[in-house]
């Protein structure tokens, strides 16, 4: 990647966080976009694949085909996204309650359950990972897709709403760090979370790693062992933010659109089209940070508190993601988040603590799809 797409170029004119990551992150593509221009007929290729087309892709002299086909994949997710340009960007407190999250059997099924069709994923705070390679870095944000396996064995990308979805496939944008922790380059990575008709976040997290593991070959120092370990300690964040955006309640702020990260110049006589304003939901930005301060009060009472060994001294239950049923006679399944909660709250009043809770508004529960209504 150029300079042109150094995050803090982007980042260091927004006071607000969420947007300063979007505009990181989507400016990668705008770069992208403009090289594949360059190559007669290749931009037509990426707008298939975006359509959900299993297009063949050129080659061309001096240019490795394998990252060719990573640019050309990794353009069609982002003009996907680009459709409803809706971002998910998560509270740095709610990702960290959300990563120890756990998850009742799911319904393969879940993240068709998404409010918006494949929308981008980002952490107002980069999550510190190390990458396949051993090399630091953050993990800034992800696009989510669906596919689906072809007649010919291979796959193509579907809107996550799509019936047939059965594949989750994630492009995850990590930017690379030395040592002292300088932004280096930018590190692209397709990821396929296979959905069995039943299973649980573990389950999806192990076909992933087995998946990769198969269909990535290992190379620059890396070892199977080196991935595992690295999608592992990524990937329950994302798939749990992404169940907590399909619940009724998720706790979600609309913040202003950032401005348009495109400036292309359009030919003479013709106007550009004006691509579609970014929408920005915040995830957890109340929720996140009264679940943090309610896990440093239950702490502090631990430290205070005797234990006499008849009862559990305070503590913070886990929040954990589990089906519900609804719709005529109870036919449908959508995911519910049980929030974290406290076990002997009372204990801390005794202490003098505030143990009020922080309400939070919930949105309006979704009705039954069209074609579930019909099903």
């Amino acid at each position: 990647m150029s300079k042109a797409t150094d995050p803090g170029r982007y980042m260091k004119p927004f006071a607000d966080p969420a947007i300063a990551v979007t505009e990181a992150v989507t400016g990668i593509y705008a770069v992208q976009e403009e090289l594949l221009r360059r190559r007669p007929g290749l931009w037509d290729v990426v707008r298939e694949v975006a359509a959900g087309g299993d297009p063949p892709i050129p080659s061309y002299a001096r240019v490795p085909q394998d990252a060719l086909v990573s640019m050309v994949l990794g353009s069609a997710i982002d003009l996907m996204w680009r459709r409803t340009r809706t971002v998910y960007a998560v509270h740095p407190d709610m990702a960290a309650e959300l990563t120890g999250s756990t998850s009742d059997v799911l319904a393969g099924s879940v993240f068709r359950h998404l409010p918006h069709t494949c929308p981008l994923l980002v952490f107002a705070e980069p999550l510190p990972t190390r990458l396949a390679n051993g090399q630091p870095g953050r993990v800034y944000g992800v696009y989510v897709v669906g596919s689906v396996r072809t007649a010919r064995g291979g796959s193509r990308y579907v809107s996550t709403d799509d019936e047939d979805m059965a594949t989750l496939s994630l492009m995850i944008v990590t930017g690379a760090e030395d040592d002292a922790g300088r932004w280096q380059d930018w590190e692209l990575s397709r990821v396929r979370v296979p959905l069995a008709e039943r299973f649980t976040v573990a389950d999806a997290i192990a076909a992933s790693i087995a998946h990769y593991s198969l269909d990535e070959s290992v190379q620059d120092g890396r070892t199977i062992a080196d991935v595992e370990a690295w999608l592992g300690s990524i990937l329950p964040v994302i798939l749990n933010t992404l169940l907590y955006a399909c619940t009724d309640d998720a706790d979600t702020i609309a913040v202003p659109a950032p401005r348009a990260g495109r400036k292309a110049k359009a030919k003479r006589g013709k106007e550009k089209r004006r691509e579609k304003p970014t929408r920005v939901l915040k995830l957890g930005w109340r929720l996140g940070p009264a679940l943090k301060a309610a896990r440093a009060a239950v702490r502090q009472a631990r430290h205070a508190a005797v234990h006499t060994g008849r009862r559990l001294p305070p503590h913070q239950r886990r929040g954990h993601f589990k089906m519900v049923r609804y719709g005529p006679e109870l036919c449908f399944e959508k995911p519910a988040y049980i929030k974290p909660y406290m076990v002997s709250l009372d204990l801390l009043a005794e202490l003098g603590l505030d143990t009020r809770l922080i309400p939070v508004q919930a949105r309006r529960a979704p009705q039954p799809r069209e074609s579930e209504s019909r099903a």
